[in-house]
């Protein structure tokens, strides 16, 4: 009994551990609370009938152990397997809902997947630039939306496709049509994309006309768009929904730096915070660096 002792007592402080470790990580109480009462309540009411279950064990076969004549009476039980089968079900279930190292929450693998995509986007814009993928005969970036890093054809009428369908399906302001694109936006990995539109100082970054031929940006349409900029950009990544499928919003421009802060809703920011975004407060949190 005692041996069952210190190994629940060991098992209270590992979750206890991986409870503060979640409070490292700016989590919401919607998040963490079934953890908590798990810890609280379903945990020490399967320990102690864990407890039992060892304690019936070493009742048992304990004479077996210490003396070679006696003859065990082994009780095993399904219900005994089930309790077993049970506890570990519980400790892997809150390990998944919380931001805990030993597991992987839906909240914390979406960010790391927008912070990705970012990326992505950072990495699409420097080829645009140098390429002039819009063919406009200026080397800028583009500034319109997300979209057409996939949908946008080139003189040739070849789509582009720096990015993968279901990335350009995310954009939350789709300028550029493409076949199969849905009516509205579909997250991707529980993100959302919006190209930003103004800069710092309030200037927007869709600054510079760009005369498109049909079948473009759009089938069988020519446009005047103001759609790209000769030195800035900026992407915003927000979740589809809040609290749920992510909580920080993210953000990033030409240096490539990325920015985040839980804003309280999934609303996108369209302006970018400052010459210094850590400076910068959203519903008084402080924007940090993504690393």
């Amino acid at each position: 009994m005692a041996d069952a002792s210190v190994v629940l007592t060991l098992i209270h402080l590992a979750a206890l551990a991986g409870f503060h470790e979640a409070l490292d990580y700016p989590v919401r109480f919607t998040v963490w609370w079934p953890w908590l009462f798990g810890y609280l309540v379903v945990a020490p009411l399967v320990n102690g009938i864990v407890a039992v279950y060892v304690s019936r064990l070493a009742r048992d076969w304990g004479p077996a152990l210490s003396s070679p004549t006696a003859v065990p009476r082994p009780r095993f039980a399904l219900a005994d397997l089930l309790l077993v089968l049970i506890y570990t079900c519980v400790v892997l279930a809150l390990l998944a809902r919380v931001r805990c190292p030993l597991w992987g929450s839906p909240i914390a693998r979406n960010e790391t997947h927008a912070c990705a995509m970012l990326k992505c986007l950072v990495s699409t814009e420097s080829t645009w630039r140098q390429t002039d993928s819009d063919g406009n005969g200026v080397l800028d970036y583009w500034t319109l939306d997300v979209a057409a890093f996939y949908g946008m054809k080139d003189k040739q009428g070849t789509r582009l496709e720096f990015i993968d369908r279901m990335q350009a399906d995310a954009d939350l302001r789709p300028e550029t049509r493409y076949e199969g694109q849905p009516r509205t936006p579909r997250a991707w990995d529980g993100y959302l994309y919006r190209a930003m539109e103004f800069d710092e100082a309030g200037r927007p970054y869709a600054a510079v006309p760009l005369d498109l031929p049909a079948g473009l940006a759009r089938p069988d349409e020519s446009v005047r768009l103001r759609a790209c900029h000769s030195t800035k950009y900026g992407f915003c990544a927000v979740p589809e929904v809040y609290d749920v499928t992510g909580i920080r919003t993210i953000i990033v421009n030409e240096e490539g730096v990325m920015y985040g802060v839980d804003t309280g809703s999934n609303v996108p920011v369209l302006q970018w915070p400052g010459t210094d975004p850590t400076s910068s407060t959203v519903n008084g949190r402080n924007w940090n660096v993504i690393k």
